[in-house]
């Protein structure tokens, strides 16, 4: 006779197992309450005790953990294999700084960059013994940005503008393209270079404007040892040119000027080979011309000339005078 037993047995274990083969890929939870790993007086919705790691490979992975005593928590990828191999991501605090409260995330700039020595950093300090809510580029501190808004470019803590870049050579260009641009550069002893590169590589000082140009020192066009307030090694061209002169030589007129024979200055020539008080060629040649200084020389030449003209017009009168005389 057929038993009813074993029957009911075997619809019990098939009904479980379709049941199991429902759910297998489901778990469920009650909604209050909270989850634990590796705790068991959890305190959020999950707690975990512990590392996550998430990953395809062992050492190709994803790592969220809390730190140890003195260090923060952390997040970071690995790839410890090929020539990449390193963190590609990495937002932790470790023992290393000094400081609270701040985010340190690390990675590769730019798509398809595989070395492992190029990568952008950045460090936000928000409490140190050398600064306080500064960001620094890292691992090596390149740039610095400080509270006061003051970015520094290889200042270390010392950033005294609000764009302060040190470096043995330094240069900071601006171009219109790549091909278009200045550049602003400056030496050892503090001197300042402006280069201008382009189909067109004008400097132009205040332009359209109506300011002043004020520069202490001398100036050099052509020159690079200016020696005095403008040194022009070549040709200028100017509509109008006004030099001060303090000694006009108006005192050729005075009653006790001694003026200068004729033989005095034939004399003169005969021996020195140029005008009595009018630089010689070798001097004009060695030392240059003071424009304001020789317009007065030649000026007083051309009194003493003519004031001799008067003299010698009226002995030419005179004797015109004593000639009609005798004819008479």
């Amino acid at each position: 006779m057929f038993s009813k037993i074993p029957a009911i047995k075997l619809f019990a274990i098939l009904a479980i197992g379709l049941s199991l083969e429902s759910y297998a890929q489901t778990n469920t939870f009650p909604p209050s309450g909270n989850v634990g790993i590796g705790t068991a007086t959890p305190t959020e919705p999950l707690e975990i005790n512990g590392n996550i790691k998430i990953g395809i490979a062992a050492n190709n992975y994803i790592q969220i953990g809390g730190g140890s005593a003195g260090t923060g928590g952390y997040i970071q990828g690995s790839r410890q294999a090929g020539s990449d191999a390193g963190y590609g991501v990495w937002v932790n605090h470790n023992a290393y700084w000094n400081g609270t409260n701040w985010i340190q995330p690390r990675g590769a700039l730019g798509s398809s960059m595989y070395s492992s020595n190029h990568h952008l950093g950045f460090v936000w300090k928000y409490a140190t013994s050398t600064g306080v809510n500064e960001a620094i580029v890292s691992p090596d501190e390149l740039m610095r940005l400080n509270p006061a808004g003051k970015l520094g470019i290889g200042t270390g803590s010392t950033i005294s503008a609000k764009l302060h870049v040190v470096d043995v050579n330094p240069q900071l260009r601006l171009g219109y393209d790549v091909s278009n641009y200045n550049v602003f550069r400056t030496g050892a002893s503090g001197s300042l270079d402006i280069l201008a590169y382009g189909t067109n590589p004008n400097i132009v000082l205040t332009p359209g404007g109506t300011g002043n140009t004020i520069i202490n020192g001398n100036v050099g066009i052509g020159t690079t040892t200016p020696n005095e307030k403008l040194s022009v090694n070549g040709k200028v061209r100017a509509k109008e040119i006004k030099v001060e002169a303090a000694d006009w030589p108006d005192y050729v007129f005075a009653e006790d000027y001694k003026l200068p024979s004729l033989n005095e200055t034939e004399l003169h020539i005969k021996e020195k080979g140029h005008l009595p008080g009018i630089p010689s060629a070798e001097e004009v040649k060695a030392n240059g011309v003071d424009l304001g200084e020789m317009n007065a020389k030649l000026l007083k030449k051309i009194e003493e000339l003519t004031l001799l003209m008067i003299q010698l017009n009226k002995k030419v009168e005179e004797q015109a005078q004593q000639l009609k005389k005798q004819q008479y």
